[in-house]
């Protein structure tokens, strides 16, 4: 599972994430799904400074 948004703070928006990554494609490749999340999280700044 993988919960994130914008949340309002002194210097701009901050993005706040909650990850939870676990089970069996997890277990079977971690390097990829830990790829994915980091895509996941780019896209998301990416949209947030440039409204996509």
């Amino acid at each position: 599972m993988h919960d994130h948004g914008p949340s309002w703070g002194w210097s701009g928006v901050h993005v706040v994430t909650n990850e939870s990554f676990a089970g069996a494609p997890v277990e079977a490749d971690p390097d990829t799904m830990r790829a994915m999340l980091d895509r996941s999280l780019q896209a998301t700044r990416f949209e947030i400074e440039f409204g996509r």
